[in-house]
């Protein structure tokens, strides 16, 4: 990926230390937390390369990828 080019993600936001899910554009997985809204619209998220969007970490592990049909960034934190 380069800068300027427009990817599509899905991801799972959780607490380090509890495991907890508390954000996610995933309407499955927000069901299973007990998070879902109905309000919101649960599909994935576009992220222009280099306009900062997301964290610098994910932006960094996007740069490296050119396949998005499998899960691209794990924290290894």
């Amino acid at each position: 990926m380069e800068e300027g080019d427009l990817v599509y993600i899905n991801y799972i936001g959780k607490i380090k230390e509890s495991g907890e899910i508390f954000d996610t554009n995933i309407e499955e997985v927000a069901k299973k937390a007990n998070i879902y809204n109905e309000k919101l619209s649960y599909k994935p998220l576009p992220v222009l390369i280099g306009a900062k969007f997301v964290f610098k970490k994910i932006e960094d592990t996007l740069k490296e990828k050119t396949i998005f049909n499998e899960r691209l960034f794990k924290s290894r934190n």
